[in-house]
């Protein structure tokens, strides 16, 4: 889904046009398993890692160079509040992960 996005130059329009504009949002319900999260995490940056490298080796580019115009960008939500809370406003914590700003190489 990662790479579908990042590579979708505006053919789906509830995608990213740009890939220097693709953002890729997970949402988690209070029902889901954290414990999973790990797993799925590691899924995509393994996945991210791998597209960059098969860029590289296609492009002859630098992966500094692949990673500033194929830039990650994750944001992860979850609602705070357990399914058997009702609550008439939604809390959540986000975590960012943002390729460009952690310069990664």
């Amino acid at each position: 889904m990662v790479k579908v996005n990042i590579f979708n130059y505006g053919k789906d329009p509830s995608l990213s046009d740009k890939p220097r504009e693709a953002v890729t949002e997970l949402y988690l319900k209070p029902e889901h398993k954290n414990d999973k999260l790990g797993h799925i995490l590691k899924i995509i940056a393994d996945t991210y890692i791998e597209m960059i490298e098969a860029e590289r080796i296609e492009t002859k580019w630098t992966t500094e160079n692949l990673v500033n115009e194929f830039p990650f960008r994750l944001h992860l939500r979850q609602n705070i509040f357990p399914v058997e809370m009702p609550t008439d406003e939604e809390i959540e914590w986000e975590l960012l992960l943002d390729s460009v700003a952690l310069n990664l190489k």
